[in-house]
């Protein structure tokens, strides 16, 4: 049977955790669903004589709405007739969470609320910001106009506005990369833990337009806080399908941003992506090692294809994220292509270690628990 004032300790300490680490941005400790597993075993030990007359039980419920857990509370908190059981949970509540790896958010944008169909801003010069905080930046001609909250492009489609990029045509005066950014991330990054390592990007995105020759790129970029390493990024080609990944990287002590083309698309190749078709591409650094990866997903990221390489940009942090257009090659006039962006997520993350002390907490637990079973045995 499991006792009721063991199952006090577990609903108590893990509901206290998950209050504390809702705000930042954790899911449910392992220590609420180990609670939420030991529901039934302690609704049955309910209709059987408690342990302490005295004592006072904990009924947790979960709001399906908010996926938070609440406390009931009745009665005195039971006597401590184990201590060393209610010792030995409270410590193993503490070391849980330590093993856990919060995720904090840098920015996340969908185009939904705060947002209205026509352009994005209406200054390209990246100093005056538009809608939910956007700039936007290019040389090239049509100026703003060339950023655009519209619906999406597949009628009938599930992702409501989108941002519409048009990139340039090769011909003079727009043969310049723009870019287009907010400053979420620069803001976010000042209170990213310092334990958080890794970032995490996730956009949906589609190809259209009406040229299916045009060598186009569209793309985002994770920049560094100068603004002049890409840490991390992809980009598709409109006439072949191609994928890149793009990234600050050491070519035999040439230090520059560089792109990699990955999978089996090219000229005269079979493309790895299609036009017209939603997509959701991957992008994360990580400054520790300086690796930077990206990949596609074809089933609303479920699944990834990812490609990655070891780059030059270790201890280098993340100012900005930029949807970016860019030409590829070429000079003669090509046809129109648009870039469409949706669902743009960002994420700091680690994979946590505990340190030795943490290690030397769960050796205490466990010569605890150890104590306990050898007196019941004796008993």
């Amino acid at each position: 049977m499991i006792h009721r004032n063991l199952y006090q300790i577990f609903s108590l300490t893990s509901c206290l955790w998950d209050m504390i680490s809702y705000g930042n941005h954790q899911s449910l400790s392992l220590m609420t669903i180990t609670t939420l597993l030991f529901c039934p075993f302690a609704a049955c030990s309910h209709s059987q004589a408690p342990l302490n007359q005295s004592g006072a039980w904990f009924a947790p419920f979960i709001d399906r709405n908010r996926y938070r857990t609440m406390l009931t509370l009745s009665g005195t908190l039971p006597a401590p007739r184990h201590a060393l059981t209610v010792l030995a949970m409270l410590l193993f509540s503490i070391i849980a969470p330590l093993a856990q790896a919060a995720d904090f958010l840098l920015q996340n944008t969908n185009f939904e609320s705060g947002y209205t169909l026509g352009q994005l801003t209406t200054d390209a010069t990246g100093t005056t910001a538009g809608q939910g905080g956007w700039f936007t930046a290019t040389t090239g001609t049509g100026g703003a106009a060339n950023w655009n909250v519209v619906a999406d492009p597949v009628s009938g489609g599930s992702h409501g506005n989108v941002l519409a990029t048009q990139a340039g045509n090769t011909a003079s005066g727009n043969n310049v990369t723009r870019n287009a950014w907010t400053n979420d991330v620069a803001t976010n990054m000042a209170s990213n833990p310092a334990s958080n390592d890794v970032f995490q990007i996730t956009y949906d995105f589609y190809m259209g337009g009406t040229s299916s020759t045009s060598t186009n790129r569209y793309g985002l970029y994770m920049y560094d806080s100068t603004g002049t390493k890409i840490l991390a990024g992809a980009t598709m080609q409109n006439n072949t399908g191609q994928f890149y990944l793009v990234g600050y990287y050491n070519n035999g002590g040439t230090l520059g941003n560089y792109s990699f083309s990955a999978g089996l698309g090219g000229t005269g190749k079979p493309p790895v992506l299609s036009r017209n078709t939603w997509y959701t591409f991957s992008v994360t650094f990580n400054k520790t090692t300086g690796r930077f990866e990206a990949g596609f997903s074809t089933d609303g990221g479920t699944t990834f294809t990812s490609y990655y390489v070891d780059g030059a940009a270790a201890g280098s942090n993340p100012g900005e994220l930029d949807t970016i257009g860019t030409v590829n090659s070429g000079t003669a006039a090509q046809g129109s292509t648009l870039g469409y962006y949706d669902n743009i997520h960002m994420i700091s993350t680690s994979i946590a270690v505990p340190e030795p002390s943490t290690y030397a907490m769960g050796g205490l637990c466990v010569l605890i628990l150890g104590a306990i079973a050898k007196r019941r045995k004796a008993a």
